[in-house]
């Protein structure tokens, strides 16, 4: 299914089962094929003993979407659709730092396109013109698929303030 397919498919559908379609969608791996090439991200950390702890991470170049190279949906989604992709794909969340080292090592950073607040945020027809946006940037800053970028969408991000 293409993303202008899945947006038209889920469009009437309440939340619930937009979610459960989306899971079903990426799970099926209907997602393009320049978000399967993940992209190195270096990771580095000072202990107190003043040692530096390095490490390498593999991150999606892209928000998750959902459909071809050519015609794909950045397809956000809540947190227990996000958890259930990353464990049954083998990913992790990201956390803070991880969010982090990709902006800093991204080699687009998108400018963020604020839309208005609201219930509607949460709808397709959202979705939609928020993909339009920043596909729009993304011809604009000559993008090409598979390149690190950042800043287009929010970040799901794995913190200890979600327990409480």
């Amino acid at each position: 299914m293409t993303g202008s397919e899945f947006g038209r498919y889920v469009a009437r559908m309440d939340p619930r089962q937009r979610e459960q379609a989306i899971l079903r969608q990426i799970l099926a791996g209907d997602v393009p094929s320049f978000l399967r090439k993940l992209v190195p991200v270096k990771l580095s950390f000072q202990e107190s003993d003043g040692r530096t702890m390095n490490a390498t991470i593999f991150a999606m170049p892209e928000y998750l979407a959902i459909g071809t190279d050519k015609d794909f949906l950045r397809i956000p989604m809540n947190l227990y659709t996000a958890a259930a992709v990353a464990s049954k794909m083998g990913f992790v969340l990201p956390t803070r730092k991880i969010v982090d080292a990709i902006y800093e090592q991204a080699a687009v950073h998108f400018a963020p396109q604020p839309m208005t607040a609201g219930p509607q945020m949460r709808s397709t027809e959202y979705y939609l013109t928020h993909n339009a946006k920043v596909e729009e940037q993304s011809r604009a800053l000559g993008v090409v698929p598979g390149q690190l970028v950042s800043g287009d969408k929010k970040d799901v991000v794995v913190s200890n303030r979600l327990e409480r």
